[in-house]
């Protein structure tokens, strides 16, 4: 899901109050303060939005990468660096390096598939 930042909440709710109380304001049509609230609304969200996004960001992680299974966070770090080392020989002597024939892309030992060019990695497939 896309994460929308909290001045897009703050721009559009600024522009749907604005426009709709100045609509308001010539034409008198009392359905129109309904945006104007929806407008204040959005721009309520953006604010506590903003001001959420900085409070994560002093001090409490976004992820717990200790309770994390140990490949999968090897796979998010894109190296080894967080893990102990017997987690570390475990995983490398598992997942060996190999290249693609066609291509030359490095893959796992575990691919079956070349995940650039579509190539079957393993003979038996």
């Amino acid at each position: 899901m896309v994460k929308i930042h909290g001045l897009v909440y703050i721009i559009i709710g600024g522009v749907m109050a604005f426009f709709s109380n100045f609509v308001y304001q010539k034409t008198n049509k009392t359905s129109l303060l309904l945006f104007f609230y929806f407008g204040l609304l959005f721009i309520a969200i953006g604010f506590f939005k903003i001001v959420k996004n900085f409070m994560l960001k002093d001090g409490a992680p976004k992820n717990d990468k200790k309770n994390m299974n140990p490949r999968i966070a090897a796979m998010l770090n894109k190296d080894l660096g967080s893990i102990n080392m017997s987690q570390k020989q475990s995983i490398s002597q598992s997942q060996n390096i190999i290249a693609c024939p066609r291509c030359g892309t490095k893959h796992y030992s575990t691919s079956n598939f070349c995940h650039k060019c579509g190539y079957p990695l393993k003979k038996n497939i």
